[in-house]
């Protein structure tokens, strides 16, 4: 049996690589992870997933083409601009999904500025990190708004 390529797996095979129960990477690697299996009656858009182990993750996973709704985006702003460690991931990300899951991170918020994950005197700031909204700028995955003109 050939393995899927990363770019060809559906949202549903992306999860089940990153959360599935003993041996998604998420899972081996001590996280404990929620997601609603029966949405009806919850607030439409909130991440896929709930990470927790040292701090608390919000991820939302896409295909490499699937895009995010507008309900979606807004959870991930407002996420964000709160404080949180919030993911858009897609299966092109999977080595920063592995090295941001990995490693015991402290997360720092920057307000508007750069948000990083730190490790000692390593500071990182993931492609797929979310970042909230500011003034003059929109929110977005680092990769794509990057830093604050």
């Amino acid at each position: 049996m050939r393995a899927t390529p990363l770019r060809d797996l559906t949202e549903k095979a992306w999860d089940a690589q990153l959360f599935a129960r003993e041996k998604g990477l998420a899972s081996m690697l001590g996280w404990l992870s929620y997601h609603t299996l029966r949405s009806k009656g919850s607030q439409p858009g909130y991440p896929d997933r709930t990470l927790a182990r040292d701090r608390i993750v919000f991820a939302e996973l896409k295909a490499e083409g699937g895009r995010l709704s507008d309900r979606q985006r807004a959870w991930l702003d407002r996420l964000a601009a709160a404080g949180g460690e919030v993911y858009l991931w897609r299966p092109g990300d999977l080595d920063d999904v592995g090295r941001v899951l990995s490693k015991r991170w402290m997360f720092v918020p920057s307000g508007h500025g750069r948000p990083v994950l730190l490790d000692g005197f390593e500071m990182w700031t993931p492609p797929c990190l979310w970042t909230a909204p500011s003034d003059d700028r929109p929110g977005g995955r680092w990769e794509d708004v990057g830093p604050a003109p």
